[in-house]
């Protein structure tokens, strides 16, 4: 669709220029305005969706812990707590896609206008010049300058199409580039080991069969992930069978 609306663009300018010679550039420089300002929009709603799938991700992992400690929840009548914390990441979301689609209609506004402001700027610049104008060719160039409003307005879709794609694979490339947990697997087997909840063996020696607890943590830190700080440390806790 690219090449064929790209030989439909540049074909439809090279027949206006055989129509109105000079006074084609001020088609082109109409065009090269409103290519740029396109662009700012499109980067405009590429920040937003970014944002836009930030809240997303947000609000289907609140979702998903309310749905697996739902128990949890209904013991301590703690639903309007999370109710509205997930409708408040959704008003936010909302709030990001109105202003996505605010954007979409501008971007569509100014592509549909494009061709008649080419028509303005093209005869305008034709009657400068001095040209007398000609009901025949009057005519042929506005047929010429109309063929441009679709492939204008498809360029705006595959930008959009491309800016979207182009966010999918950014959160694809940074879920598989995310360090692997091997250090969590080590350290579930080390605590499958220190929290052992078999029984000693009876014909442990005497006098130390007391000294033997199913849980027993000694000098402990704990943090949220490898790569932060401990927030919490030396921590002691025994619990007696």
């Amino acid at each position: 669709d690219t090449l064929s609306y790209s030989v439909i663009l540049f074909g439809t300018m090279f027949l206006l220029y055989q129509e109105v010679g000079l006074a084609m550039f001020s088609a082109l420089l109409v065009i090269s305005i409103a290519i740029p300002i396109n662009g700012l929009i499109t980067k405009m709603s590429s920040t937003l969706w970014e944002n836009i799938e930030k809240v997303s991700d947000k609000r289907l992992e609140t979702l998903a812990e309310v749905l697996q400690s739902i128990r949890l929840v209904k013991t301590f009548s703690w639903e309007k707590h999370f109710l509205s914390k997930i409708q408040n990441q959704r008003i936010l979301q909302i709030k990001y896609l109105h202003k996505v689609c605010n954007l979409d209609a501008v971007c569509c506004l100014i592509w549909n206008l494009t061709p008649s402001f080419i028509i303005l700027c093209t005869f305008g610049t034709y009657g400068l010049m001095g040209h007398d104008f000609n009901p025949v060719s009057v005519f042929y160039c506005i047929d010429l300058m109309d063929r441009l409003r679709w492939p204008l307005f498809r360029f705006g879709e595959i930008a959009t199409s491309i800016m979207k794609a182009r966010i999918s694979a950014k959160r694809i490339i940074n879920f598989l580039m995310v360090d692997e947990i091997t250090s969590v697997r080590s350290s579930s087997k080390t605590a499958s080991k220190i929290f052992s909840t078999q029984k000693p063996n009876k014909n442990y020696a005497l006098g130390t069969a007391s000294t033997f607890n199913d849980i027993e943590i000694r000098n402990a830190a704990f943090s949220w992930s490898s790569k932060t700080t401990a927030v919490l440390r030396n921590i002691n806790l025994t619990i007696k069978s």
